[in-house]
């Protein structure tokens, strides 16, 4: 005998109930691709033209903090001319050093009200000096102005934020007044103050570390840092509504063993610069990349130091394998030497220049 049936009864207020709860779905679904398309809002993020501008590896950070967010690169002059375009265009985003953007709203009232800026990395002045040369103190550029003596110093391109910020700081301390500015940075400015013809090179360090290549020089004794800007300068900035600090500076390479030796100096901060005008969205994911760490370095940090570590650690290898085997083939037949000879340093490559101190040379020479 079949079995009837019997199909359940539901209240009317049961139906009312699940009837509410399919309208909400619905409503889900239409309105969730509205939701998407309004977070997925392009924005550009402006670089520097200048070669190993460090902003283009921060822009690489926040493009990728930002995914799935559509975002592209657009390079143009770098330094305190972003906060303009910035300023003119609700769709751009910039990086900006607080000092700077200070300095410039002071001047702007509109960029006063307009540009908001989110992040804090650590943006250092850092002067350096040959290690034999006549300037290594703030005293030594007094005396040098007491004289009269030319005192020239290299602050990179004159639209960038080295420049900038070297700018702010003269203004607050009459010492640094006496001194000619030069704009080549990068390797021209170190080239020239290893040979004396320049007498300072000034540069930012961010995120607390200096460039790799300074890093090299000092190690090899060739360059130092100098104190040229201390605490007298933090507080003749918050005078004037620059906010400076002092702050610590590795002056080792990065990597996963570190030299150990800091120095002293004044530091800014470096930051996304985003127009108020900008769609919501976009400024409140730049505001959560900012505060929760997006652009400084990943949490990788340990496997990125120790691939770098090994990377130089593999090259002191070969170059003290080339060493014995240089030294073995003084004793071996000539093929071999001359073999030798060529895999240590092929005519067709250009190897780094050495750095070599004075006293290296007067040794030589004896």
């Amino acid at each position: 005998m079949a079995r009837r049936i019997i199909a359940p009864r539901f209240s009317c207020g049961f139906r009312r109930r699940l009837i509410l709860v399919a309208a909400s779905l619905a409503a889900l679904v239409l309105i969730a691709p509205a939701r998407s398309a309004h977070a997925a809002s392009s924005a550009v993020i402006l670089t520097g033209e200048e070669p190993g501008d460090p902003a283009a590896r921060f822009a690489e950070r926040l493009k990728y903090a930002l995914a799935p967010l559509t975002t592209s690169f657009q390079q143009q002059e770098g330094g305190p001319a972003i906060l303009a375009r910035v300023l003119s265009d609700a769709t751009l985003l910039g990086f900006a050093q607080r000092d700077g953007l200070a300095a410039f709203a002071r001047e702007n009232a509109e960029a006063r009200a307009t540009l908001e800026i989110y992040g804090e990395v650590p943006a250092c002045v850092v002067a350096l000096v040959r290690k034999d040369g006549a300037i290594h103190t703030r005293a030594d550029l007094g005396a040098a102005r007491r004289d009269g003596e030319k005192v020239t110093i290299d602050v990179g391109p004159a639209g960038g934020w080295t420049a900038a910020t070297f700018s702010l700081l003269r203004d607050l301390d009459v010492v640094l007044t006496h001194s000619t500015t030069e704009h080549r940075g990068g390797l021209r400015a170190l080239s020239r103050v290893l040979a004396g013809e320049t007498d300072v090179l000034v540069v930012m360090a961010y995120e607390g570390t200096l460039d790799g290549t300074f890093a090299d020089a000092i190690a090899a004794g060739a360059l130092e840092p100098a104190p040229l800007f201390g605490q007298n300068l933090v507080h003749m900035g918050a005078v004037h509504g620059l906010l400076y600090r002092l702050g610590q500076v590795d002056l080792g390479r990065p990597g996963l063993f570190r030299a150990g030796r800091t120095h002293e100096t004044v530091c800014t901060s470096l930051g996304v610069v985003v127009n108020a005008r900008a769609d919501a969205a976009l400024a409140e994911n730049v505001a959560r990349v900012a505060v929760n760490g997006g652009l400084a370095w990943s949490s990788r940090r340990w496997l990125d130091e120790a691939v770098a570590y090994a990377g130089s650690a593999f090259d002191r290898a070969v170059i003290e394998a080339r060493r014995a085997a240089a030294s073995a083939a003084s004793v071996a037949e000539p093929g071999i030497a001359w073999l030798t000879r060529f895999a240590a340093a092929p005519d067709s490559q250009f190897g780094k220049p050495e750095v070599r101190t004075v006293r290296n040379l007067k040794d030589d020479t004896e």
